[in-house]
């Protein structure tokens, strides 16, 4: 007999409501001048930090297009691009989100050792 606790997901609404924010912002940003890279590479952190990789990439390559000798951009592209490779095409939030009490068990005992 196992008694389980089942711990709510952690709240990522006040990250994903920041991250809309600068997001608007940077559209709006955009609209006013859309040869200046900076808010192009904003958006371009923003929308990897929320998981939508295309998005990102796609800003990262507006970014280099624009300031071609912008390293920093240059790496946080291959950064992406790493990430983005890497992750399957289920998300580990998506599993938990269809966690069964067994697979709870099973992922409780596994990350006790």
């Amino acid at each position: 007999f196992f008694l389980m606790i089942r711990r709510p997901p952690r709240s990522t609404q006040g990250v994903s409501s920041a991250a809309s924010d600068v997001y608007k912002r940077q559209d709006k940003a955009i609209e006013i001048d859309a040869t200046y890279y900076e808010p192009y590479k904003r958006k371009a952190k923003t929308l990897k930090t929320l998981g939508h990789f295309e998005a990102s990439k796609t800003c990262y390559d507006k970014v280099i297009e624009l300031k071609p000798d912008d390293l920093d951009s240059l790496k946080e592209k291959a950064e992406l691009l790493l990430i983005a490779h890497k992750i399957n095409a289920v998300s580990y939030t998506h599993l938990r989100a269809h966690e069964t009490s067994l697979h709870l068990v099973c992922r409780l005992l596994l990350e006790k050792k």
